[in-house]
């Protein structure tokens, strides 16, 4: 269906970049998963019926999200899940704000969601093997307290 009378475009294979604010950037993600969430409604009742007449949206549940990424040198932001999973943190130093952005193939922001208070609930590495071309793959997990989408 056009939108204006324009083609309807389809997003092509894309890179994407979580931008952790004062960690660091998580570049080049192979995987992300977890954008999604859902809303809980309530029904009430009004005046003596004893039929639900109404439903309003109440409570909103976010998934946690999954980013999968190739181990690199960099280690703020595996320090971050450290110091997040260890229980010994101030929580302007556990909860931070992050960006999730969908590059196209050139680099170029095509779409910026931001997400927030977000904190480390998970830390994996892939299991390490000494064949030529592996590459060590570390996942992390981060729950998150909602987001904006943007419309670029």
């Amino acid at each position: 269906m056009a939108i204006n009378g324009a083609p309807k475009k389809f997003l092509s294979p894309a890179k994407y970049r979580l931008i952790i604010h004062g960690v660091g950037e998580i570049l080049s993600t192979r995987k992300i998963g977890g954008l999604g969430g859902t809303t809980d409604v309530a029904e009430f009742y009004e005046g003596g019926n004893p039929n639900p007449v109404a439903q309003l949206p109440t409570t909103n549940k976010w998934e946690d999200l999954s980013v999968e990424r190739g181990r690199t040198l960099d280690h703020s932001v595996r320090d971050w899940c450290d110091q997040c999973m260890s229980g010994r943190y101030l929580k302007e130093d556990l909860e931070k704000e992050l960006t999730m952005q969908t590059l196209d193939l050139n680099g170029s922001v095509l779409f910026a969601d931001t997400y927030h208070r977000g904190f480390a609930i998970g830390y994996k590495e892939s299991d390490k093997e000494s064949k030529p071309g592996d590459v060590v793959i570390e996942t992390l997990t981060i729950k998150h307290m909602g987001r904006d989408l943007s419309q670029r």
